[in-house]
């Protein structure tokens, strides 16, 4: 991506206009009267009656502290009454009441709830402190995190658009707040530099989008704003650079559109305030990023499953809009695939729902998935839809990651909406789980949760390994990428002495669907175990030399060419850390093998 000079963008700034439309009347009343709103608008209505009246239920200090002291955070995020996140869906609504659908009798709330936001003791997250959530703020001084940078964000858009409809003193302490938890953190006299500054994860992307619109909307000094929006584009770039040269979003399509949809909120922003002169989008790259998520989505409301996946993931209506506007030739998903709604979605994300609204343009009535190929050589991914609505998901690539999962050599399949052997995605996102020392011990992270082996008991390794002064990843090595699939040596993932080489080949059928599976091991001693694991959420079926997995009329058999029969085991997942594990069963189905110095093993693998 092309960076800037300070004194370019100075000059950018200044060819454009401080009072810049964000959103034309005419874009706003096409949004209020859009069919393809109209479900979103039902539900917006539905959601702001029930919240008019009920008064802002700040989080307890309990709640807060229970991050630092037991590891939950969704008693202060997800509480329907007092939590984080429903403050800020109630902000979200209640501003497109007054904004976009003219009901002013909603402006009083609205004000009220800014006006709870501004008294929140932190915008950041307990989680997001990194274990100092229990100090005082005062001396340990304000976090920029993602939620303090969206504040910044929301509340700053609410008083570029609303402008004197709201109170005086709200306009101002909106803008201290801001100055004080957020400008004066990054920019001040002081200032702190933090990580996402120069990370390549969604974190970079979306605490940068936020803090340079926040600036566009509010810094009068086009001196100082051309100093922030250099910084903004610096780290931008940091987080284009995390996607591989192809446009895969390592992290997944829920991280796609969460991380690359602040990308282009504030390209856009930046965009209209340069009166067009600098525009992000004009990147190759940025282009092949905007065509991943057709190789994502899935029949049935299924999406790419590998790293932190969320369950069922969409992608907004308003991004698929914009993005077929810059990119004329774009695939957009399938309609089924497109998020047409306003609900609790993860997390509160004002400025994407808003532009769900505003961002409008197509119904996305089809339900249509052909086939394709997607080899992505950069990521060291290989994805495809065979003619019969297969579809086969495979990667190598490596075990140091954002959001990594131990899991390189795994693939995942499924076919008409029914996950066959599949990735299980995320767990939970409790403080153990989002911390290293404890992060394997899920079987959601770990490779004994993956259709990876194991070699002489051992699971693959994460992170980096260090050689003299210098760490490199844990990964695959000759990884070849091809049209029918992929092969990679994952030999270093075990890093074991007694391990030379274990090239896993996996071939694709991209008319019937049929793929073959085959581990070529070459060892240093005689006398080695290995354990060949495949994973689903459905429960196996075992056969003399195999297995069968069938739902819905959708059935997969899988058989081992060396004769040997299958055992089963299963764990279920936590779903609150530090109980029994009482969530859903993952199914183990696994091929047990004793080897010399060579062994190859062969499975083939048929869908009906």
């Amino acid at each position: 991506m092309k960076t800037y000079s300070k004194e370019e963008i100075l000059a950018f700034l200044k060819e454009g206009k401080r009072d810049f439309s964000l959103f034309t009347e005419e874009e706003r009343i096409k949004a209020a009267t859009f069919v393809g709103n109209e479900k979103m608008k039902e539900e917006l209505f539905s959601f702001a009656a029930s919240q008019k009246d009920l008064p802002t239920v700040a989080p307890t200090f309990e709640q807060f502290a229970r991050y630092d002291t037991d590891g939950d955070r969704d008693s202060f995020e997800e509480d329907l009454v007092s939590g984080y996140y429903i403050t800020r869906h109630r902000l979200t609504a209640f501003f497109l009441m007054v904004y976009l659908y003219g009901k002013d009798e909603y402006l009083p709330t609205l004000q009220n709830t800014m006006w709870a936001i501004l008294n929140e003791y932190s915008w950041a997250l307990p989680a997001h402190m990194f274990n100092r959530s229990l100090k005082r703020l005062e001396t340990d001084g304000y976090t920029v995190d993602l939620y303090g940078s969206m504040a910044a964000q929301d509340l700053s858009e609410i008083l570029y658009l609303l402008g004197d409809k709201l109170h005086p003193l709200l306009v101002s302490r909106v803008k201290r707040e801001i100055k004080v938890r957020v400008f004066d953190v990054l920019y001040g006299e002081n200032p702190r530099e933090f990580w996402w500054q120069k990370t390549k994860c969604n974190w970079a992307s979306v605490c940068g989008g936020n803090v340079g619109t926040a600036a566009i909307y509010l810094y009068d000094d086009e001196e100082k704003l051309a100093e922030v929006v250099k910084s903004v584009i610096d780290t931008m770039a940091c987080f284009l650079s995390g996607f591989s040269d192809d446009g895969v979003c390592h992290e997944g399509i829920g991280y796609w559109t969460y991380g690359f949809g602040y990308f282009m909120l504030f390209a856009d922003v930046l965009l209209k305030r340069t009166g067009g002169k600098l525009d992000l989008f004009e990147d190759e790259k940025v282009k092949k990023i905007a065509a991943f998520p057709t190789s994502c989505l899935y029949e049935g409301g299924l999406s790419l499953p590998f790293s932190d996946a969320w369950k069922f993931a969409k992608v907004r209506p308003g991004m698929m809009n914009y993005l077929a506007l810059r990119f004329p030739d774009l695939k957009l998903p399938s309609g089924e695939m497109i998020k047409n709604r306003f609900e609790m979605y993860s997390s509160e994300r004002q400025a994407q729902d808003v532009r769900d609204f505003l961002w409008c343009g197509k119904t996305f009535d089809e339900a249509v998935y052909p086939p394709f190929v997607a080899p992505y050589p950069g990521a060291e991914w290989y994805i495809a839809r065979a003619e019969n609505g297969v579809t086969f998901m495979a990667k190598a690539g490596n075990n140091a990651e954002t959001h990594n999962h131990d899991d390189i050599g795994n693939f995942a399949v499924c076919q008409h909406g029914v996950p066959l052997f599949w990735d299980i995605g995320a767990g939970i996102y409790c403080k153990q789980y989002l911390t290293d020392t404890w992060r394997y011990e899920f079987v959601e992270s770990s490779s004994r949760g993956h259709s990876v082996p194991m070699v002489n008991g051992e699971l693959q390794k994460h992170g980096k390994k260090k050689i003299g002064d210098t760490e490199i990843p844990y990964a695959a090595k000759n990884t070849v990428v091809r049209e029918d699939g992929l092969s990679c040596d994952i030999a270093p993932l075990y890093d074991l002495d007694c391990l030379d080489s274990l090239v896993r080949d996996l071939h694709f059928d991209t008319k019937s669907g049929a793929f073959t599976l085959s581990d070529r091991y070459v060892f240093t001693k005689d006398g080695n175990e290995v354990r060949e694991r495949f994973v689903s959420i459905l429960p196996p079926v075992l056969t003399d030399g195999g297995a069968v997995l069938e739902k819905g009329g959708v059935k997969i058999t899988v058989k081992n060419q060396n004769g040997v029969s299958p055992v089963f085991s299963s764990e279920k997942r936590i779903t609150t850390y530090g109980k029994p594990a009482d969530g859903d069963s993952v199914y183990f189905t696994d091929f047990l093998f004793e080897a010399d110095k060579n062994l190859e093993t062969v499975f083939t693998f048929t869908v009906e």
